[in-house]
């Protein structure tokens, strides 16, 4: 008698047959049961290995769904002047000022990066940069020793002389 061989990945359900003339070319004619141990241990291994990989792609898809989340929730929808010209950073970053009563330099480096890693400066050269196209407008920036930006709206009325 003779037990056939079967790669795993193209048939799953191994035959038996006595002659050793098989028809399917993934299988091969061994004469010992251990071969086939092997073969069902080797794909069991490569069945868990798939597992992993799934899963693994699973979790990192998840985790970029929830940083995108986070990202978005930081953001407020507002329509800004045009002639302040904040490039697409600076807006996010300013509306992310909008949306919360202050911005740590980690939250203002996921709105700025997402996930990538970049040096600690950058948040203060766009917040240099916003800083000098808002203020002119009433709008000023301010640091929080050690912990991030707040907005500050600074309102200033112009009253005309009236003459009596």
């Amino acid at each position: 008698m003779f037990f056939i061989r079967c790669d795993p990945l193209t048939s799953l359900t191994p035959s038996v047959t006595e002659s050793s003339a098989v028809s399917r070319k993934s299988c091969q004619p061994i004469r010992h049961k251990a071969g086939w141990a092997t073969d069902v241990k080797r794909y069991r291994r490569m069945e868990l290995v798939n597992e992993t990989k799934e899963a693994l792609v699973a979790r990192v898809g998840a985790l970029e769904q929830r940083f995108a989340d986070l990202r978005n929730s930081m953001r407020a929808s507002a329509a800004l002047p045009t002639n302040w010209r904040l490039t697409p950073k600076e807006r996010d970053l300013f509306l992310s000022l909008l949306a919360n009563d202050t911005v740590t330099k980690e939250m203002a480096m996921l709105v700025l990066y997402g996930t990538e890693d970049r040096p600690d400066h950058s948040v203060a050269m766009f917040m240099s940069r916003i800083r000098s196209k808002t203020e002119p407008h009433s709008v000023k920036i301010e640091t929080i020793n050690r912990t991030g930006y707040r907005l500050v709206w600074t309102k200033t009325l112009k009253l005309d002389a009236v003459e009596h």
